[in-house]
Formats: C-alpha cells, structure tokens, sequence
C-alpha cells in the first residue's frame, strides 16, 4: 500500500518538475511519437464527429422513452389523428367530410406507427453505437491520458534528480557512501517510473487503435440509417397509396358533389337524374312564377340572389320559392350560368366543328336536316337536356309579345352558354352558336319530337296556413299553357333538391 506520505512526494515532485519545464530549465520527455500524435488527433476527430450525431440526431427524433404505445400517442401525427376523429364523431361518419376524416386519422395514425418504429430503429443502430464510444472508449483513452501525463512527470523528475545527484557526487560534495545510495533508489525510481510510463503508453495507444478501428462499425451505421430512412418512406408511401383509393372511392360514390362546374353525367349519376338539377328545378321556377317578364335571360339578376342559389345548388340545400318572388331574372341568369359553367358545353367540344359547318349552310331545310343529325349524334345525357331546355326556351318565345324574348333575342343571349369551341374560337362561336340555337327553338317539336314543353307542378296546400301561404304570396297565378304538359322522370318539387317524392311536372290540379 503507497503511503500518504509517498504520494504527497511525488506530487511535489511532479510540480517542481512541471514548473522547471515551463521555465525551460528541465527537459520534458515527448512520449508519442508523430505516428501516435497523428493516431490521437484522429481519436479526437472521432470523439466530435459523435458527439455532434447524437446531439443532432436526438433533435431529429419527435419521440422518446422505450414504450411503444406512450411514444405512439405523443407524436403530432397521433395528436393530429386523435382530433380528426373527434372531428369525424362530431360531424357524423356518414357525412362526406366525416368519412374523409375518418380515413386521413387513420392514415395519420399508420404514419405515426411507422415513425415511432423507425425512430426507435434509428435509436438502435446510431445512438447507441455512437453513445458507447463517447460513454467507453473515449473515457477509458482520456484516462489513460492523464495518467501518463502524470507518469511521465514522474520519471521526468526521476531523471532531473538523478542528474543533479550524479552531478553533486562528481563535485565531491556530501558523504560518497551516502550519495550513492541514493542515486541508486533515484536510479530505480527512474526505471520503475519508465516502465509504467510504456505500460500505460501501450494502454493509451491500444485504447487509441481499438477507436480508430471501430470506424468502419460506426461507418456502417451510417449506412443503416439511411437504409432505415428509405424503408420507412416506403413504408409510409405504402400507407398512403393504400388509402388514397379509398379516398378516392369516397369522393366518387359522393351525391353531394357542387353542381356546378361538374361535368353533366356525373352530375346526373350521382343525383340518379335524368336532367341536370339547375335546369329542371330553376326552369319549374320559372314556369311557377311566369315567363311573361320583359327582358327575361337578357336582363341580369340581383347578384346575391343568384350566389345564393349557386350556393344552393352547390350545397344540395333546400330553398324556398317565396324567397325568390319576383326574382325571375335572377333565376334565368343562373340557369345560364350553370350552362357557362359546365366543363363541357352542353353540345359538346367532340361536335363542335358539325355543328358549325351544319349551321352555316345556306339553304333552310337543308340547315335544318344537317343539324338535326348531328343532334341525333349527341350523348343522351346531352341530348335529354339540350330537348328540356329548348322546348322550354319555346315556350318562353311564344311569350314574346309580352316578354320581348324572340327566338332569336333568346339564341343571342343563350347560345354562347350552350356551344363553344375547346380551341377558344370564340369568334366563329359567337358568329354561329345563335344561328343553330335559334333553330332549335324555333322548330323545338320538330327536332325533339315526343314529349311536349315542359310544364309545372303546383302542389296541394297540407294545411291552413300552407293555402294562405300560397295566395298571400301568389306563387302560382293563373295561365294557359300552350300545350298539354309532359310527364318528367324526375320532376322538382318547390325546395330545389329536396329528397321527398317528386310529383309528374303536368299540372293536376286548378287553383282559385
């Protein structure tokens, strides 16, 4: 056992010795050589480059602890599915928006699962490699250095005190007897001093190498991270194109898609309708509160009326008729804006070159037998509601006395809603769309044959107050029709979009 005393020598020792070589006045022994010196730096080098990862890695990873579940829960991902589903609850499942979220909590919560997993991963395969050089080996290389610092001191000082004795022994001085002896325990303390200096070299520099040798682990591991980061966007992508056609899915069985803007037979699927909302509900409109208006679809409309109604429309909300009293203008100029607003004009881009060249034939008969082939080309969805319409807009014509609408002031305002080019030809559109429409008017029963002019539905009051209301607000005074009404596949009632029973659109009861 080392005496205290031995101990508080040797510090001493190792002072002075320290303090004569900064003053110049001892040598200090250079322990590594440039080899060593160049191997240490690299060991440092090392020492940084993990210390920076993890410290830059662990500010990557949202998550933290070693259960699965509680990581899980607080990641944004998992808070983020959480509300969607409250969301979801809240709004109904069954609703559009509900089932949507549904399914993007439950792709929020896949992403989450994934990105636990990996940080988990990427926790096994840097963090702990990397921590064990900075907790082990860079400890144990830091150790060892030091106490060779400290033993080289030693002999350092072993040696400087063996030089002065062996100097004072040649100058004669003191008992020769004396002075050998103790330049001989000097002598020992300096080769016992050297020999623990190369043993905690060959330490210090096995430590250094056994470093310098785990770069290809840790290389490695680099390597395994990003493999990791590759596989977990797969993952994730996987999740994901997974659910997107289930999405997809939801959104196309939709009825509740906006009306306008959409293309005419997948309006008409997802209704289950023969002929497009706007048109049947807002020309039964027209017809409830009279096509005798003065400028009618030539004058504009009030413009909040009209976006209430597109709004309508595009919510498959209910109004009521009473609010649009004396509001026919409005509800013309949203019959045309639905028509502008269709993806593809209601006579098709794919006849769009037939019609033209049918409609600028010279001769009357002949213009009007080109045209009526080309109409009989046109889809059904198409051809249904171009027939709808023009019977219609007959009607409306037959009213020109006294709404000022000819056949021709109709096809003018009309036509260019109802035929244009997909090149933006917009000058022979406008030269030659009014021509046809107005021939479609003009000779509606001849191109549509069939079915008569579309008329109205005026249904029987359930109650007291249902009567008063209908008489206060004169919603369907009394008019003769021009011809006997036809009988409609699905005929509005009153609330556009109302998912009650329609009744036929021929009028089966006279009011007082």
């Amino acid at each position: 056992m080392i005496k205290k005393s031995d101990i508080m020598r040797r510090q001493m020792n190792r002072l002075k010795q320290r303090a004569n070589q900064n003053l110049g006045r001892a040598e200090k022994t250079e322990v590594l050589n440039d080899e060593l010196l160049q191997c240490e730096k690299r060991t440092e080098h090392i020492k940084h480059t993990c210390q920076n990862i993890t410290k830059k890695l662990s500010g990557c990873l949202i998550g933290s602890g070693t259960d699965v579940e509680k990581r899980t829960k607080k990641l944004p991902h998992s808070v983020l599915s959480q509300s969607m589903g409250e969301m979801s609850t809240e709004l109904g499942e069954t609703t559009l928006l509900g089932s949507m979220l549904v399914k993007t909590s439950e792709a929020c919560a896949n992403i989450a699962q994934e990105l636990t997993s990996h940080e988990m991963g990427l926790e096994n395969l840097i963090l702990i490699p990397f921590n064990s050089v900075l907790e082990e080996s860079i400890p144990q290389i830091q150790s060892n250095k030091r106490r060779l610092v400290r033993l080289t001191l030693d002999l350092d000082s072993a040696k400087t005190r063996f030089h002065n004795a062996s100097r004072q022994t040649g100058l004669g001085k003191g008992n020769f007897q004396e002075q050998a002896a103790k330049i001989d325990a000097i002598k020992e303390e300096q080769d016992d001093a050297q020999t623990k200096v190369e043993q905690c070299k060959d330490a210090l520099v096995t430590d250094m190498l056994n470093l310098v040798s785990k770069e290809s682990l840790l290389s490695r591991s680099l390597m395994d991270m990003v493999a990791a980061q590759a596989q977990y966007h797969r993952n994730a992508l996987a999740r994901l194109e997974n659910m997107v056609p289930k999405m997809k899915e939801t959104l196309d069985r939709d009825q509740h898609k906006p009306t306008f803007g959409t293309h005419l037979e997948e309006h008409l699927r997802l209704q289950d309708r023969e002929i497009a909302a706007p048109i049947e509900v807002l020309i039964t409109w027209l017809l409830e509160l009279g096509i005798e208006e003065e400028g009618l679809f030539r004058l504009g409309g009030a413009q909040s009326k009209m976006k209430l109604l597109k709004a309508a429309f595009d919510a498959n909300i209910e109004l009521d008729l009473v609010d649009f009293e004396f509001q026919e203008h409005s509800i013309a100029a949203v019959l045309k804006l639905y028509l502008r607003e269709l993806p593809a004009p209601l006579l098709t881009f794919d006849l769009y070159t037939d019609f033209i060249e049918a409609g600028s034939q010279k001769d009357p008969n002949q213009k009007k037998e080109a045209l009526k082939k080309v109409v009989s080309r046109l889809p059904k969805a198409h051809f249904d509601n171009l027939k709808y319409l023009c019977r219609f807009l007959n009607l409306v014509a037959d009213k020109s006395d006294k709404n000022k609408m000819t056949s021709s002031n109709l096809s003018l305002v009309i036509a260019p809603n109802m035929l244009w080019s997909e090149k933006d030809d917009l000058g022979t559109s406008l030269a030659a769309a009014p021509g046809i429409v107005d021939s479609f008017i003009t000779h509606a029963e001849w191109y549509f044959p069939g079915a008569a002019a579309p008329a109205v539905t005026i249904p029987e009051p359930t109650s007291p107050n249902d009567e008063h209301l209908y008489h206060h607000h004169h919603l369907c005074p009394p008019r003769a029709t021009a011809s006997p009404p036809p009988p409609s596949p699905r005929a509005p009632s009153i609330h556009p979009l109302a998912h009650r029973p329609k009744p036929t659109l021929s009028r089966t009861t006279s009011r007082p």
